[in-house]
């Protein structure tokens, strides 16, 4: 088999399981908080974007999620699991990482 296509295969195999590992976490927190949105600790995010060396600029840009909703997220306010995952990605994370115990 050609080494091309393996690495191809592995590729999208860890993809699927970093999607099935999302959707994991978001279902377990939808049972245990018994809703749709998830909170951001600010500690955590701040600490997170401390790691990356990034601003609430750059990581709006980076994660794809616009500069208000970040500072709604700042400021205490719960957001999509979506969302969430954007966030974390772009941070190099893990969505539970970032959450509200």
């Amino acid at each position: 088999m050609n080494t091309l296509i393996i690495k191809q295969t592995i590729k999208i195999f860890n993809k699927n399981i970093d999607i099935f590992k999302m959707n994991a976490i978001i279902y377990s927190y939808r049972i245990l908080k018994g809703g749709e949105h998830m909170k951001i600790n600010k500690t955590k995010l701040g600490i997170a974007m401390g790691m990356k060396s990034l601003n609430f600029t750059a990581l709006a840009k980076l994660s794809g999620v616009s500069r208000a909703t970040l500072s709604y997220i700042n400021n205490g306010k719960s957001c999509k699991p979506e969302i969430a995952i954007r966030i974390a990605k772009a941070l190099d994370v893990e969505v539970k990482d970032l959450i509200e115990e």
